[in-house]
């Protein structure tokens, strides 16, 4: 990836003469562009980026060095590894899009950006669409064959462009996430321990799965549990918090489990703190254990492992 040092001056302007711009630029871009979840002081995007017929695809990394400079790494990658990192977008998942026009000012580069970060109306796709059975086959159809890949910006906007379809929105007004990165579906789980959320998503349209029955969850002596979700079978001697524990979670004397996600048949041994953790299926951390993880990135653990 390569690597060099910016600096960046940004200024609000008013809305140039396009005309004179076209004359003027070089190049101008469509362009769209995705900020994905990353470290602390480290921005991460990815962007797509059009010039007439050619489409080119970049991963980029900024690390602040100061208020105004920064180190810059920037790669150009693939179209499906573009569609892969995609699933990294921020919580808010929003994609920007804007035009660029470039030039050399001055003996400087000088790009011009047009509604760079403004939305018209403070709503966003939730990635729903409502489609006739027989069209959807012929829209797949035509992206097979012309070598498309994406809904959205490679099929839906050029048939509204070209007037062949009409797309129309529905306004949804009730609870919703997009769960695409760590970070969503940890704060989903958190949002579910609210008995509001839980009757809104479940109370009309129940969600079924796979039954297995087990006795209630057990509660010993001493035990604390506080704003949790606790599945059957499980069995708790310690204090749980703001968590969710899945079928057959065994919390042991003296541990504490705060803001965590315990998949099906975990176990979490005596004396042992565990904080913004998700555990996947079967993992057991020993006696006196302590995993603090941070709410905007929690602490992840494959299933069947022992810590």
């Amino acid at each position: 990836m390569s690597e060099h040092l910016e600096i960046e001056r940004k200024y609000l302007i008013a809305m140039p003469d396009t005309r004179a711009l076209r004359a003027a630029c070089s190049h101008v871009y469509e362009m769209e562009q995705t900020y994905l979840a990353a470290a602390p002081g480290v921005t991460a995007r990815v962007r797509r980026r059009q010039e007439g017929e050619r489409v080119e695809y970049f991963y980029t990394e900024k690390e602040f060095r100061t208020d105004r400079t920064c180190v810059e790494r920037e790669r150009t990658v693939t179209e499906e590894e573009y569609h892969r990192l995609l699933v990294r977008r921020r919580e808010e998942g929003v994609t920007l899009r804007k035009t660029r026009w470039c030039m050399l000012y001055a003996g400087r580069v000088l790009e011009i950006e047009v509604n760079p970060n403004v939305a018209s109306y403070p709503n966003y796709l939730m990635d729903v669409i409502i489609v006739k059975r027989t069209l959807l086959l012929h829209l797949v159809d035509q992206a097979y064959s012309h070598g498309m890949h994406d809904m959205n910006c490679d099929l839906l906007r050029r048939y509204v462009q070209a007037g062949l379809l009409r797309v129309q929105g529905y306004e949804f007004k009730g609870y919703h996430r997009r769960i695409e990165t760590v970070k969503s579906y940890f704060g989903f789980n958190m949002d579910v321990i609210n008995s509001d959320v839980r009757q809104e998503l479940f109370k009309k349209n129940p969600v079924y799965t796979k039954v297995r029955d087990e006795v209630p969850a057990r509660y010993y002596p001493g035990a604390k549990v506080e704003n949790s979700l606790v599945a059957d079978g499980c069995e708790i001697a310690g204090t749980v918090e703001n968590s969710v524990l899945f079928r057959g979670v065994k919390i042991a004397r003296g541990a504490i489990v705060r803001n965590s996600i315990i998949m099906q048949d975990g176990e979490v041994q005596e004396s042992c703190e565990l904080e913004n953790v998700i555990f996947d299926k079967a993992v057991t951390i020993r006696s006196y254990g302590r995993l603090i993880g941070q709410r905007q990135y929690p602490i992840v653990i494959g299933k069947n492992v022992t810590l």
